[in-house]
């Protein structure tokens, strides 16, 4: 097979079909994204849910020894009210009234704190709920988006696999040496053109200065250069 214009018309071809390969794989990373964005604010939410229920059970256990510290002190002032109806002495009545007055501050206190808990308990309980209906709503929120992205998938995979069809049928019309080469430069810049031209002595891509002699033997279809910096293939001005 020769190299000719028609050589390079076909390799730009293959050069345009990937750019609407890639339009199609867009497309398709487009809809996973959605799923992606999903799954992430769910996975925030899991953590942040397992934040506020070791939090919660923090506060439980805190609740639980205060609540126990509670009943120990209302228990010494009930028995400490019982003593005083029973002393003996003057010594013994103020002892037992200066137990009473510091031990009912105390409970007080106690109990003003461990309301405090409780109420930060249920504040966290109702965020807890709230994390719950968020997974349950999002999660059949991402049953759905599934099946949308799994159907939208399907129709553009289908256009790209009629895009690689059409490229293999047009690659067997092209000459073996040429095809290798530009699969080369494909490689590295399948979606960003991977074939350039000589403008002005200088690839049209990059600017990279080349020598006349090349840029000849391009242009007479007598030899396959790459660019020596971007490592584009060179096409014919023509081409």
């Amino acid at each position: 097979m020769t190299i000719n214009l028609q050589s390079y018309s076909l390799l730009r071809e293959i050069q345009s079909l990937d750019v609407s390969i890639k339009k199609h794989m867009d497309r398709i990373e487009a809809e996973k994204l959605r799923l992606d964005q999903i799954n992430r604010m769910r996975s925030t939410r899991t953590g942040e849910k397992e934040e506020l229920l070791k939090s919660l059970e923090e506060l439980s256990d805190t609740t639980a020894a205060k609540e126990k510290e509670l009943f120990t002190l209302d228990s010494n002032l009930k028995q400490a009210k019982t003593n005083l109806s029973s002393a003996a002495t003057n010594t013994q009545m103020e002892a037992l009234e200066k137990q009473i007055r510091e031990s009912s501050v105390q409970v007080d206190a106690l109990e003003e704190e461990i309301l405090n808990l409780l109420t930060n308990s249920e504040e966290i309980e109702s965020a807890v709920n709230e994390h719950d209906e968020f997974l349950q709503g999002s999660l059949e929120t991402l049953e759905v988006i599934k099946k949308e992205v799994n159907d939208i998938q399907k129709v553009e995979q289908l256009e790209i696999d009629k895009y690689h069809e059409r490229i293999e049928r047009v690659s067997q019309n092209i000459p073996e040496n040429l095809f290798k080469s530009f699969q080369l430069a494909r490689t590295k810049h399948r979606f960003n053109n991977p074939i350039t031209k000589i403008k002005g002595n200088s690839c049209s891509m990059c600017r990279f200065i080349l020598d006349s002699q090349t840029s000849s033997l391009v242009e007479l279809f007598k030899t396959i250069e790459f660019c020596g910096q971007c490592e584009r293939l060179i096409a014919p001005l023509e081409a």
